[in-house]
């Protein structure tokens, strides 16, 4: 079911908003959520949305990455690191589609609205099985102790690479911002700090989006006053988020402890 034009006005921009916020304050791109609204709410073909939202995250990014970097919380070489296989990652990746786009318009299009559903419902299901895991208790750990890492500086750097290489990947080709990968590998892998590997994954969706919307520069594939409606929520958002991410840590491991608390006292006789 489409969303009526006039309603569009409204909802994109709700829509991007708590994007803005969601991104910022979790490191994640969201931008799934965006494309998907696009495509299987507004009738926007998926290469159309993926151009557009790329175009804005761009905005989003930047204004994220600077909240984030006056709080704190960027880590200015792993950034870079990840940035020597992302950059031109996410560029090839777009040349990509647009190549598989041109032989195959039609099909492409049917596959990439089927690979949004399925990747809205895989992350939906993901967030279920995880609500009140072990491992989401582990990884929301004191957000200002860093972990020292047990591999050496060549595995750490190596994986920072790979890392950006399949972030960039994921940008070009589906406007994935790359946060699924590179929160998980800073936290849990090389024992970053958590609101430091949320500000570095932001810092990265700029160059990211900037080399990945080159291709469609000046093309139709980027839709303009959808890409309006989707920066006027979404600047704000991210204006907002990096501010919330110490309360919502602070919340959390709250509820850890007393959770924690609370099975201690069923264990006991």
């Amino acid at each position: 079911m489409l969303i009526d034009p006039t309603f569009q006005v409204i909802v994109l921009p709700l829509c991007a908003f708590s994007v803005g916020v969601f991104s910022t304050i979790s490191g994640l791109g969201g931008s799934l959520l965006l494309v998907s609204t696009l495509t299987l709410l507004c009738g926007t073909s998926p290469t159309t949305a993926i151009s557009t939202t790329l175009a804005a995250m761009i905005g989003m990014a930047l204004i994220g990455t600077f909240r984030h970097h006056r709080l704190g919380h960027l880590h200015l070489r792993v950034a870079l690191t990840m940035l020597i296989a992302a950059l031109p990652a996410s560029y090839g990746g777009r040349l990509l589609l647009h190549g598989l786009h041109a032989r195959w318009p039609t099909s492409l299009d049917a596959a990439l609205r089927l690979i949004f559903i399925v990747l809205m419902a895989a992350i939906v299901l993901a967030a279920l099985w995880r609500r009140g895991s072990r491992w989401r208790r582990r990884s929301l750990g004191p957000s200002q102790s860093p972990a020292a890492s047990p591999f050496p500086q060549g595995f750490q750097t190596a994986a920072l690479v790979l890392t950006g290489l399949g972030a960039g990947l994921l940008a070009g080709l589906l406007s994935l911002g790359g946060g699924l990968l590179t929160v998980p590998v800073l936290t849990a892998l090389l024992g970053y700090p958590a609101p430091v590997a949320i500000g570095t994954s932001i810092a990265l969706m700029a160059p990211m989006a900037i080399a990945a919307t080159l291709p469609s520069w000046g093309s139709h594939a980027l839709d303009w006053p959808l890409l309006a409606l989707l920066l006027l929520g979404s600047v704000p958002g991210a204006l907002l988020g990096p501010s919330l991410l110490a309360p919502a840590l602070k919340l959390c491991r709250a509820r850890q402890a007393a959770r924690a608390q609370a099975e201690v006292h069923e264990e006991q006789p």
